[in-house]
């Protein structure tokens, strides 16, 4: 019985990073609609809508699942979003969520409101990726996002 203990205990230790490594799972909005960008919009702005996912980081390592879903973009930048979580209970972040968010891209990043002036994001792209930084009160915290591709659009962008 013992040697079935340490063995389970060690096949934990190893599975431990693979669990870290699992695509990110926060929760989506059932009533979630994605408006595809009009020809009309500036291609730097036409090309943040869409859904991102990733992790916020600690140190180096990815900790906490985001998906962000812009789901409108407008000419002159300004952006709706949802902005989802994960669970991470050392951030006390003890169950996840969503929230509605809305923003302004200028040139290639997007200032995204996630807490009502509490905290933002900001978010820079260079082709089908996102470097974030998250930033309540006084501390930072990076990320890094990679776009989903949908159906409706092409699954590659230009930087």
């Amino acid at each position: 019985m013992r040697k079935f203990l340490l063995c389970a205990l060690f096949g934990l230790v190893l599975a431990a990073p693979a669990i870290a490594a699992e695509p990110c799972n926060s929760p989506k909005p059932d009533f979630l609609v994605m408006t595809e960008p009009t020809d009309d919009i500036p291609k730097n702005i036409r090309e943040f809508a869409g859904h991102w996912t990733g992790m916020w980081q600690q140190g180096k390592k990815g900790v906490l699942c985001h998906n962000l879903y812009v789901t409108e973009v407008k000419p002159d930048g300004t952006v709706k979003a949802y902005y989802s979580w994960g669970r991470y209970d050392p951030w006390g972040i003890n169950a996840p969520g969503y929230r509605k968010a809305t923003g302004k891209i200028e040139g290639n990043k997007l200032n995204l409101d996630v807490d009502s002036g509490y905290a933002s994001a900001v978010y820079t792209r260079k082709g089908n990726k996102l470097k974030g930084i998250y930033l309540p009160d006084s501390y930072k915290t990076p990320g890094t996002f990679t776009r989903i591709p949908s159906d409706k659009k092409e699954a590659a962008v230009t930087p």
